[in-house]
């Protein structure tokens, strides 16, 4: 288990890690150093700003500096644009990962940061003033990395899997299982939703848990269908 992003591909490179499989995009510059299974999914690097400050038009518009994981592909996106927007202020973070600088930016402790469109669509439904000011270059695809060298075996073997996910669909309602949901965004109705679970869900809590324990079903399960049902508006 590696301690950071930085350190996932160091350790498959130094044969520490059989694979890594951490949401990696594929690039050319870690193409050179690790080998690449087949691609499951393709995300866009989006920037990352906070509702009720300014929108910037593009890198050469921004108003402060942007924050992104070290040893990340947008880590090395940003490096590599900078080449072509000198002005380009930037730094790397090694204690935090994408989620965490996300918050910064909804708590507008930093200006912005880039993040894949999968972990924004995900973190805008609990920080709904996230908004994407715009895309840093077109999707990329995201696949598992192995060691190189003669042994190919293990890599073989993961050809194989996504193979068989394909054609029997597994791997299609994988996504759609932990991304489907995601993808219509509703400002209004998540803040409202978030809005409901200050001010409404504390009076019914007590009655989902007293129903979860007769039942022995989860109790935000129950608290799921009463907010799907009415809002939890007992009217």
């Amino acid at each position: 288990m590696a301690d950071s992003v930085s350190d996932i591909l160091p350790m498959v490179i130094d044969g520490k890690a059989d694979l890594a499989a951490a949401g990696l995009a594929m690039t050319r510059r870690r193409a050179k150093r690790v080998r690449f299974g087949p691609s499951y999914y393709q995300v866009t690097p989006e920037l990352i700003y906070r509702v009720g400050t300014r929108r910037p038009a593009d890198l050469d518009d921004l108003d402060g500096h942007v924050e992104v994981v070290a040893g990340s592909s947008n880590a090395e996106l940003l490096k590599r644009l900078k080449s072509t927007h000198p002005k380009l202020a930037f730094r790397t973070n090694s204690e935090v990962d994408s989620d965490e600088l996300l918050y910064l930016v909804y708590q507008q402790l930093i200006d912005y940061t880039v993040a894949d469109s999968n972990m924004v669509a995900i973190n805008q439904q609990y920080y709904p003033e996230l908004h994407v000011a715009f895309k840093l270059s077109d999707p990329r695809k995201l696949a598992w990395a192995f060691a190189p060298g003669r042994d190919d075996s293990l890599y073989q073997a993961a050809v194989r899997f996504f193979k068989e996910i394909r054609k029997d669909h597994r791997l299609e309602q994988a996504v759609e299982r932990n991304f489907g949901h995601v993808q219509d965004f509703d400002y209004v109705g998540t803040v409202r939703y978030i809005a409901h679970i200050h001010e409404r869900l504390p009076a019914y809590e007590p009655l989902f848990k007293e129903a979860a324990a007769k039942t022995g079903l989860d109790w935000r399960l129950l608290a799921a269908m009463g907010y799907q049902e009415s809002h939890w508006n007992p009217k």
